[in-house]
């Protein structure tokens, strides 16, 4: 019994665990958020001085995949790795689409598709298919068809007007396929409703859908050289906030704020 105890002990004090080190974690992911959006608002008032504009970019291109990196090796630091290596991959995709992004390599998009598959992967393992997940799959079967018929029948023939240019075939068949995998990825978040952690899990789904959503909604638009008002700043907003949470899944980092501990 007293080995037990001590054991419990040394595992409280360790610092993967420890409180002190959770919330620097949270302050340095925090920091490179807030750090990205002002390089990136800043930009925005030099994209006519082509020196000012390029460090600008160049800047963005460093820092994104770099906190995308952080929040990767931060899950490997994980003693449940049983639950937590999911996690590992799906940020591991996202940094190398990041990277793949910021090279220039329009490949990014497979790596970010692979994120999600992962991510609805865990999803299921934590909350098995049951027959009352229906109740969740309607709201977000309405929201899905909203935001097709929002491109299809708005956006697209708005910017192709615009523009006086077709949208790629590319961003027309991603629209629906990869908004259905955004979708279901969200819906397995919610059916994990009631399981410890549920919220952070929910939390964080949702504001990785509306980020990745919106870049989706950014890429169209950006097709036809117009300027989409506060779209940018609104996906370098919710970019990091995810990354950061999706991070703390099956994790202690975020037992300060009295969230149910690990499963």
């Amino acid at each position: 019994m007293k080995k037990s105890t001590t054991h419990n002990k040394h595992q409280k004090i360790s610092i993967w665990d420890n409180r002190w080190f959770s919330i620097a974690y949270i302050l340095i992911c925090a920091i490179f958020g807030i750090a990205i959006i002002i390089v990136q608002e800043i930009g925005k008032f030099y994209d006519d001085q082509y020196v000012w504009y390029a460090t600008v970019t160049l800047l963005v291109k460093i820092l994104v995949p770099i906190f995308a990196g952080l929040t990767c090796l931060y899950t490997l630091t994980s003693k449940n790795k049983k639950v937590t290596w999911l996690i590992s991959i799906a940020l591991l995709a996202c940094f190398i689409a990041e990277l793949l992004g910021s090279l220039g390599i329009s490949y990014n998009l497979i790596a970010f598709v692979v994120c999600h598959i992962v991510l609805s992967i865990y999803f299921i393992r934590i909350k098995c298919f049951s027959k009352n997940d229906w109740k969740s799959l309607i709201p977000i079967l309405v929201l899905y068809g909203a935001y097709v018929l929002f491109c299809f029948l708005w956006l697209i023939p708005r910017v192709e007007l615009i523009s006086a240019h077709k949208v790629d075939i590319i961003f027309k068949l991603a629209v629906p396929i990869y908004g259905a995998l955004l979708s279901f990825m969200l819906w397995r978040a919610l059916c994990t409703y009631g399981k410890p952690q549920w919220f952070l899990f929910i939390m964080g789904a949702v504001i990785f859908y509306l980020s990745d959503m919106n870049v989706m909604i950014e890429g169209i638009i950006g097709f036809g050289k117009t300027d989409p008002i506060g779209l940018f700043t609104f996906t370098w907003i919710t970019y990091p906030i995810a990354l950061t949470l999706v991070s703390c899944f099956s994790r202690n980092t975020l037992q300060f704020i009295n969230w149910t501990n690990a499963i």
